[in-house]
């Protein structure tokens, strides 16, 4: 499908961005190019200013030596800075390329090596921490530049330079004021004059899922003539003034048209928000006409409104539901053209008096178009959009077609299901990939091909991977499976969505949905010896337990058993800091093979070191204590946890993970035995489903706090420290020791069933008093006894206990307790062990009788 140009593209390709920007500047120096938000208010930029700050920051950066052909890495929000910095660089004849805020450093320090970056650019103190642990491992690496340095307190480092003091070293006085300027301009028109339209411009790093992230470099020309199919196809960004937000990262493609290339060759004025976390204010405070996003954030205001209708009054939610009923119909009979004129009366009523506010809040209700671009739009998202009255439309390009688009819907208010017709000059074709379907051409479905004479020029240093993806012909692979729907492309499925191994294999994405549907059919058997199990039946002699008292009283049981409370302590310090390798195993992996295959084989060997360990685990069970064998697990799991962040070499990981795994299978399967072994029946589950809380407590915890600290202080050191704690969580044992000794946990059943009359079982609280005659030469030793002793009768279910003595007679001692129901005295019963009657025992050798004990109910 073809169509003919109706702009004269030649002209674009003969030019780059710096070289628009002093055509802008001298044609209308004093329209707004941008406006950004400054401690609270918005700063106008004029197209002159714009150009001025430009030569400024152009003239820093040949101070510090940049030179034609060099690399320069920005890492940042969209912020004016930002894309100043980049046009000041392309004026030099640089190459820039962005770093995605979020990327972690291990994903910097790949990126700057691959790019090979000579300055490095980061606006403020969080992206200056991610480079400099590894800055000086950076052999291209001259200069790191700070934008806002307000927050760089104590850093020294010889190559950081704050780009204030880069830009007052060039400043004149009464720059940016009258004539004075002039100078700038005319210093930045002869360096854009020199700049050749064919040499690359910038690199853009794809997102690396399916690999290492590949850059792909964009010449000045051909990007200005690809973004200009944006304008042709929606010409109202070159018929009048628009107003749009700036807030996708200028490292993408999409949000470099936006906030650079877009406002130099149409009528799009980008603002930029003080705090990119708060879009919302941005959005509201800047009413914007025209809006470029992704779905995610459709979706995520899509779900604002709906919430906002939800918890209103009754009234106002009717009246919204009305509404949208209207809405539905109206939408639906839009898109078939058959909307009547009653019909569009009504819409446009429910519109101004329901949905106009709720835009109005979000500072939509100002919009003519919202372009929806960089993953598949839900068509339920789409619908309630134009329901509400804004013009959703959804284009579809990729990083390679060099900021323009393959495809776009037109509108007004187009039917959701596809992504449009191709553009003016830019021709589309399908094809079968017999290498994925193995179908005949001819089809109506197939790969998705472009050609267009605008495309990125190559990847960055990967001529494999682009003539993978550019023919011979000229056409480019999309990847994408699309079809033909009444002239427009839908897109349907993915065929270019292969894993990369390191030794260049390509694994079709089917293979990962086998491994899950095998894993859930393992999971038959397991439901099949559920369902067949025949629990044994045994007879109750006490009510069964609430939920919450079945709860309470686990909780109560783990807080006074001391012995369950040490092997808990101990397990949770221990995969806190254990979690770290786990928690970053993908990171690991990702670093070393740049595929899932290397992580599968580091989880593989994993896996089999905790098989063996369990192998072995018996035996060394007999030989040592299980406190040494504990200590010596976590020690040696936290020496991996440092080896995983030095080695490069995949068998040798790979040989320190299977170590790991058997140390890891050591210290779990014993902390859950002496668990185990530390609870009797009636609350062993319980108190199981505590000690599960707190190991996944503890790999929760550490998980996010040592993913937070790798992304802040890089993969090594997050991994050094976290293995040094768990080596230094041995300590523990020095104090906290765990018991090796198997109690009798069965129980004694001793104790008299009380003969009571009309009690109800959950009539309470009931008040226990036993009283003691005690022998004075035991008096040190019974006290002793009954503080232990004191600890089982809360740990069964007791509380506010408490021992007293008898003034009028010496050797009178009067224990008292309360539980909260007559049932619950009687499971006391049934939970006092064999392993607890030594300390009756010990009692029974300090009293002169047989206690006397009284049960008493509260009124």
């Amino acid at each position: 499908m073809t169509a003919t140009p109706s702009v004269d593209l030649d002209a674009l390709r003969r030019k780059s961005a710096p070289l628009l920007l002093c055509e802008r500047a001298r044609v209308t120096p004093d329209r707004v190019a941008f406006r950004s938000k400054h401690l609270g208010l918005y700063r106008e930029r004029s197209w002159r200013d714009y150009a001025a700050l430009v030569a400024r920051g152009a003239q820093a950066f040949a101070a510090l030596g940049l030179a034609r052909g060099e690399r320069v890495a920005i890492m940042g929000d969209a912020c004016e800075e930002w894309m100043i910095c980049d046009l000041a660089a392309q004026s030099l004849g640089a190459i820039v390329y962005g770093i995605y805020p979020t990327a972690s450093a291990s994903e910097v320090e790949y990126q700057m090596h691959d790019g090979g970056a000579v300055l490095f650019i980061a606006e403020n103190q969080e992206y200056v921490d991610k480079i400099l642990s590894f800055a000086d491992r950076l052999p291209a690496l001259r200069w790191i530049v700070v934008l806002d340095d307000s927050a760089m307190f104590a850093y020294e480092h010889p190559k950081l330079k704050a780009y204030r003091e880069l830009l007052d070293a060039v400043e004149q006085p009464g720059d940016l004021q009258g004539d004075i300027g002039e100078a700038d301009l005319a210093w930045l028109e002869q360096q854009a004059a020199q700049l050749d339209s064919r040499a690359p411009a910038f690199i853009v790093y794809t997102s690396g899922t399916t690999g290492h992230p590949k850059g792909a470099l964009v010449s000045h020309g051909k990007h200005l003539a690809a973004t200009a199919n944006i304008v042709e196809h929606y010409p109202t960004l070159a018929q009048q003034d628009h107003r749009t937000v700036a807030y996708l990262p200028l490292c993408h493609v999409l949000g470099r048209d936006v906030a650079v290339t877009l406002p130099l060759i149409s009528r799009l004025v980008p603002h930029f928000g003080e705090d990119p976390e708060d879009l919302a204010t941005t959005l509201f405070e800047t009413a914007p006409t025209m809006l470029v996003t992704v779905p995610r954030y459709l979706q995520k205001f899509a779900s604002q409104v709906l919430l906002g209708i939800l918890n209103s009054s009754r009234i106002k939610r009717a009246i919204a539901d009305v509404a949208l009923g209207l809405a539905r119909t109206h939408a639906r009979r839009r898109w078939s053209g058959e909307v009547g004129l009653a019909q569009q009366i009504l819409y446009r009523a429910c519109r101004a008096g329901v949905f106009l506010p709720i835009l109005n809040k979000l500072g939509f209700d100002r919009l003519e178009v919202v372009i929806c671009a960089g993953a598949p739009l839900p068509p339920d998202t789409m619908a309630l959009w134009q329901m509400l009255g804004v013009n959703v439309v959804e284009m579809y390009g990729q990083t390679e077609t060099a900021g323009g688009i393959i495809s776009g819907q037109r509108g007004p208010f187009p039917r959701p299901g596809d992504v449009g017709t191709v553009p003016t000059g830019w021709e589309v074709k399908l094809a079968q990939d017999d290498e994925v379907n193995g179908g005949a051409p001819g089809q109506v479905s197939g790969e998705v091909l472009v050609r267009s004479p605008d495309l990125f020029e190559c990847y960055w240093d990967n001529a494999a991977a682009t003539r993978e993806i550019k023919r011979d012909d000229g056409w480019l692979r999309t990847g994408d499976i699309g079809e033909w729907r009444g002239g427009a492309l839908r897109l349907i499925d993915r065929a270019r969505d292969f894993i990369v191994t390191s030794g260049g294999k390509t694994i079709s994405p089917s293979f990962i949905g086998a491994a899950f549907v095998l894993n859930v059919v393992s999971f038959v058997g397991v439901i099949l010896v559920v369902v067949r199990w025949k629990r044994p039946v045994v007879k109750r002699t006490t009510p069964p337990e609430t939920v919450t008292g079945a709860t309470v009283a686990a909780i109560r049981y783990v807080r006074f058993s001391p012995a369950v409370r040490v092997v808990l302590l101990r397990a949770g310090t221990a995969m806190f800091f254990g979690s770290a390798l786990l928690a970053l195993l993908p990171s690991i992996a990702h670093r070393i093979s740049g595929s899932p295959i290397g992580y599968g084989i580091l989880l593989g060997c994993f896996g089999a070191g905790a098989v063996l360990g369990a192998v072995v685990m018996q035996r060394a069970r007999s030989r040592w204590p299980a406190d040494v064998i504990v200590s010596a697990g976590i020690g040696i799991f936290g020496l991996t946890m440092i080896a995983a962040g030095s080695l490069r070499v995949l068998p040798l990981l790979g040989a320190a993970m299977l170590i790991g795994g058997a140390a890891w299978i050591s210290f779990i399967s014993l902390f859950n035995v002496q668990v185990l072994n530390q609870a009797p029946d009636w609350v062993r589950a319980r108190v199981l489903a505590v000690s599960l809380l707190v190991f996944q407590g503890g790999v929760a915890a550490g998980s996010a706090t040592w993913g937070a600290l790798a992304a802040r202080v890089g993969l090594d050191k997050a991994l050094l420290w976290a293995g040094a704690g768990t080596i230094l969580s041995t300590v523990l044992g020095l104090f906290l020791r765990l018991p090796d000794v198997n109690l009798d946990l069965t129980p004694w059943n001793h104790w008299r069933v009380p003969s009571v009359a009309d009690a109800d079982a959950e009539a309470g609280p009931v008040l226990v008093t036993v009283e003691y005659h005690v022998d004075p030469s035991r008096v040190a030793d019974f006290v002793e006894t009954m503080r232990q002793y004191g600890r089982v009768r809360r740990r069964d279910g007791a509380s506010r206990w408490g021992i007293c003595r008898d003034l009028e007679a010496a050797d009178r001692y009067i224990e008292t307790f309360v539980v909260s129901s007559w049932s619950e005295h009687l499971r006391q019963h049934d939970r006092f062990t064999r392993a607890d009657s030594q300390l009756e025992e010990r009692l029974r050798g300090c009293y002169l009788s047989e206690p006397n004990v009284r049960h008493l109910l509260y009124l």
